[in-house]
């Protein structure tokens, strides 16, 4: 039954020897074989060619039987010749004497979510090329899963001569960085998730102050 439900997991067995033993209907719908066509062939018929000639089937095998589970990630081939992003996790299946009968593999596709996370990879990398190459100093505050400074340019060197470290290493620094009689006004719009600005004194070198235009925004 849980098989049957497994809408986004392509979930089978193979044989001792990698042969495909049962097909889900997800895994017909992942992979394009009808139950009647896959059953019996070697399960790198799944695989590119480059893959099958680099040996990746038998080592995911031999990994699996040897250590009690193979995990991986990369392309795989459907029946018509197009490619996914598989994610996929073999374990080896034991009579009640210890011996090998067979393999159960589960392949997710995550191509999606790989498209998805080149495009943040390549968001991150424009936002730090403005950041890095501004006089106005940019910062990342979170709050979960603990607060701290994910990101801080190094404009903040010039504005208030802190080290980039004092930031990463501390949360509060930011704060100190600013006028006492400023900080809860900061420390208020930064946790109050809406967008809004405001001029505070902050202060250079721990002493002397300077006047910053300030601009929180909260997350999208």
């Amino acid at each position: 039954m849980l098989v049957e439900v497994a809408a986004d997991h392509a979930v089978f067995a193979l044989d001792p020897a990698g042969r495909v033993a049962s097909w889900s209907p997800c895994a017909e719908l992942n992979k394009g074989y009808a139950a009647p066509e896959i059953i019996g062939r070697h399960f790198s018929s799944l695989y590119p060619p480059e893959a099958r000639d680099d040996g990746v089937p038998a080592r995911l095998l031999e990994t699996a039987r040897s250590t009690g589970r193979a995990e991986d990630e990369g392309w795989r081939q459907r029946k018509d010749g197009s490619r996914f992003w598989a994610e996929v996790v073999i374990s080896p299946l034991r009579d009640c004497n210890g011996e090998l009968i067979g393999y159960g593999k589960v392949t997710c596709d995550r191509t999606e979510r790989r498209a998805a996370d080149a495009y943040l990879r390549a968001g991150e990398q424009r936002f730090r090329m403005l950041a890095e190459h501004t006089r106005d100093v940019i910062f990342r505050f979170e709050y979960t899963p603990a607060p701290r400074y994910s990101y801080v340019s190094p404009a903040i060197r010039d504005l208030v001569g802190y080290a980039l470290e004092e930031f990463y290493l501390d949360p509060a620094a930011g704060l100190r960085a600013i006028h006492p009689d400023d900080q809860p006004a900061v420390a208020a719009r930064m946790a109050g998730g809406v967008a809004s600005d405001l001029w505070v004194e902050a202060l250079r070198n721990k002493w002397a102050t300077r006047r910053i235009y300030v601009q929180v925004s909260p997350p999208a």
